[in-house]
């Protein structure tokens, strides 16, 4: 067994952090695949299913909040789970699906 050189093992960590994404990525990939696999055939549209809670919302309370304004707000509830426990994943998870989602809320709004 030969010593390796330094040039060696930064090209091994190089091919390693190349090979490896990076746990965000993971995260994200992990959030596309619940919100356009799972999630999305349970519940449909994300749109349309943040809008039928924003009509039941609006109808307890009498409030008028919008479909992005629900996609906020589980981001909030998303928040305050990692604030109480920043190490549970499903957290970040559920946090980057929900911005994705209300990013086409946003987007549903301006296309109105």
């Amino acid at each position: 067994m030969t010593d390796k050189t330094i040039e060696q093992e930064f090209e091994d960590e190089a091919i390693l952090a190349i090979a490896a994404p990076p746990a965000r990525a993971e995260l994200l990939q992990e959030a596309e695949r619940l919100t356009c696999g799972d999630r999305n055939a349970a519940y449909g549209d994300p749109v349309e299913n943040h809008q039928h809670i924003a009509d039941i919302f609006n109808a307890i309370t009498g409030r008028d909040l919008s479909a992005r304004e629900i996609a906020l707000l589980h981001q909030a509830t998303k928040i305050a789970r990692r604030w109480h426990n920043p190490g549970h994943r499903d957290s970040y998870v559920d946090g980057m699906a929900y911005t994705g989602i209300e990013y086409k809320c946003a987007v549903a709004e301006l296309d109105r």
